[in-house]
């Protein structure tokens, strides 16, 4: 006769695999929601540094551009003459592999290489050329800088858009009474 209370090692062993496997299997059911989760904190983070950045362009009355890698992006501030100083120093990364995808008054641009000639011609009326004190136009010079905050007030008219796996989020501008606008994209 037995008398021991207890559980044996088989006994255990079988409860912490049923364990696992559960645990494995509610975290696979997560995981698509989670990263559209992520991808919309993701976009509503770079809304708000592009207000931030537009805003302070007003502010300070010097322009701030926004640089794009694949990997991240980061702005820089104007200071004359055709030159540029980062702010912050360092890329702000983008928190999962997602693409973007850029678009100037209706003309998609690449966003890791300078234009060609070609394209900046045909770009003209959508970026906006930087005037100094002295009054000559100064084109922003390296980094590419695609997107350019002026210290007048008026956004340029751009569509940024982040692509994850499943969903797509867009950042635009618009001329009604709410300028910037962030709007989710089923694929």
């Amino acid at each position: 006769m037995r008398c021991g209370r207890g559980f044996t090692l088989l006994e255990m062993l079988l409860v912490i695999m049923l364990i696992g496997i559960g645990a494995s299997v509610v975290i696979m059911s997560m995981g698509p929601g989670a990263d559209a989760q992520k991808l919309a904190q993701q976009a509503r983070l770079l809304r708000a540094q592009i207000q931030y950045a537009r805003n302070q362009a007003v502010l300070t009355q010097h322009p701030i551009g926004m640089k794009f890698s694949p990997s991240g992006y980061q702005f820089y501030r104007y200071q004359g003459a055709g030159h540029w100083r980062v702010l912050a120093g360092r890329l702000s990364p983008i928190k999962q592999p997602l693409q973007l995808a850029l678009s100037l008054a209706g003309t998609s641009i690449d966003l890791t290489h300078p234009p060609k000639q070609a394209d900046t011609d045909a770009l003209k009326g959508a970026q906006v050329l930087l005037h100094d004190a002295s009054g000559q136009t100064a084109k922003p010079k390296p980094p590419w800088l695609p997107l350019i905050f002026t210290g007048d007030g008026i956004w340029p008219l751009f569509s940024l858009t982040l692509s994850g796996p499943k969903i797509r989020w867009q950042i635009r501008t618009s001329t009604d009474a709410e300028p910037l606008h962030l709007q989710k994209i089923d694929s």
